[in-house]
């Protein structure tokens, strides 16, 4: 404690004894930000045409956006099918918003409001979980195929 206290003093009187004081100021800027967390998917599993009934899973899209970020997830209208690679058929699948698979990810403008917060500000830097219901409508004419596949580009707009 000594040598410090000296030091000061020898400090003072190297100076002329005037000490000024200084501010430091900090300066940063957060841009609205979202980025994608886990990538979804809907595995159907097996489909028959013949029985009359459609099948259906679901699927998360989690992503997170910079506190008070607004955010919309659209995907497109068209394009929600999967093609059999040995049969060449397309398998149509739509996408819906909640659990009865009545209120579809609006088919006419890819746009998911209103549910889970859609479309709102986020109000964390949280993951946000929007939940994809899937259903392959029933007794499509299809082929036998083990590898039906299809895309669907979703996008987060901020």
């Amino acid at each position: 404690m000594k040598k410090t206290i000296l030091f000061v003093m020898a400090g003072l009187i190297l100076f002329g004894g005037n000490v000024m004081a200084q501010t430091l100021t900090a300066n940063a800027s957060v841009d609205a930000a979202c980025t994608l967390v886990t990538d979804p998917t809907l595995n159907f599993g097996t489909y028959d045409p013949t029985s009359g009934s459609p099948i259906s899973d679901e699927g998360s899209l989690v992503f997170r956006c910079t506190k008070g970020t607004a955010y919309e997830v659209t995907m497109p209208a068209a394009g929600r099918s999967m093609l059999g690679p040995t049969s060449g058929d397309t398998l149509n699948y739509d996408v819906f918003y909640e659990g009865t698979w009545t209120n579809s990810w609006e088919p006419a403008t890819g746009t998911y409001a209103g549910a889970n917060g859609m479309g709102t500000a986020a109000s964390s830097v949280g993951d946000i979980t929007a939940t994809l219901y899937g259903q392959v409508a029933a007794s499509q004419d299809v082929g036998v195929d083990a590898g039906y596949t299809g895309t669907l580009a979703l996008t987060i707009n901020y």
